[in-house]
């Protein structure tokens, strides 16, 4: 992430995929010799922020913003990582682990709301992601891929923070994603420790 000002960020964000399988036939124990290593999303964000500082000494801040988002979801590399596609075929085929599948841009919109009142902050944030068609893999069957068609959904989530000092935050976020209609649910629950300072921070927690 980058903060041009006070007021606008851009972000950048890779994840990884990593698919290893391991099986122990006493006394031998065999390691996969085929991992799978690829990237299964790249995001590109933009967010933009206004806040409202009605006491700059206690201080008591309220915070508007919208954020907007670009998913990518990549196919699986055939010429890189030991052809990675081919290991995956070999995972989901021999070993019935679920395939990755790549999928067309997710599209996604975020208003958000920040409150903060002396040692203590809240956070809210709601939205709507409109997913990008899914792929097929070949090796794929037509059955197993419709189990794992997506719909668009509505990210939602709150946060909060205790600031003993500007460079130590203590936090913890709850973050869901509600299917449009509203008939299934995920949610993330992530406590952890912001250290930094105006110019630079980083965070150390666990999802749950």
């Amino acid at each position: 992430s980058y903060a041009v000002n006070d007021y606008v960020e851009m972000r950048f964000h890779a994840a990884p995929l990593v698919k290893y399988y391991e099986a122990n036939d006493y006394p031998v124990t065999r390691g996969d010799p085929h991992p799978v290593f690829g990237f299964s999303q790249y995001e590109i964000g933009l967010k933009f922020g206004y806040p409202l500082i009605m006491d700059a000494l206690t201080p008591t801040i309220y915070a508007f913003g919208v954020d907007a988002r670009v998913d990518f979801g990549p196919a699986l590399a055939t010429d890189f990582f030991g052809n990675a596609q081919n290991k995956d075929s070999i995972l989901y085929t021999d070993h019935a682990f679920a395939p990755y599948v790549p999928h067309e841009p997710d599209f996604g919109f975020t208003g958000l709301f920040g409150l903060r009142t002396g040692p203590f902050a809240a956070h809210l944030n709601a939205g709507y992601v409109i997913t990008g068609e899914d792929q097929q893999p070949y090796y794929v069957t037509d059955a197993d891929f419709a189990q794992w068609q997506r719909s668009d959904y509505i990210p939602h989530g709150i946060g909060i923070e205790l600031i003993p000092s500007e460079g130590l935050k203590a936090l913890c976020e709850l973050y869901g994603h509600a299917s449009s209609g509203f008939d299934s649910e995920s949610l993330w629950v992530t406590p952890g420790l912001r250290f930094g300072s105006r110019n630079l921070s980083f965070d150390v927690g666990c999802e749950f």
